[in-house]
């Protein structure tokens, strides 16, 4: 997400990339491995400060990619 800004073809190798991991832990929980009771309100809690994170992180990093001049100047769209 902090690349995205400024590079949006991350979202669709992004997309494919979970849709994957996702069928991948999918059957691994299903078939590989065991069943735990150590989970409690607390994942739920971090998760939540890690997207925080990353919502500030995806705010800096697309600020400094529009900003900055070098990746964005008219003579590089030029060779587009």
């Amino acid at each position: 997400m902090s690349y995205s800004g400024g590079l949006p073809a991350l979202y669709p190798v992004g997309c494919l990339n979970f849709f994957i991991l996702y069928w991948v832990y999918k059957i691994l929980l299903l078939k590989h491995y065991k069943k735990t009771t150590a989970f409690d309100a607390q994942l739920p809690i971090l998760s939540m400060n890690k997207f925080r994170i990353a919502l500030v992180l995806h705010i800096a990093f697309s600020l400094f990619m529009f900003s900055n001049s070098n990746i964005l100047s008219a003579k590089n769209l030029a060779y587009i």
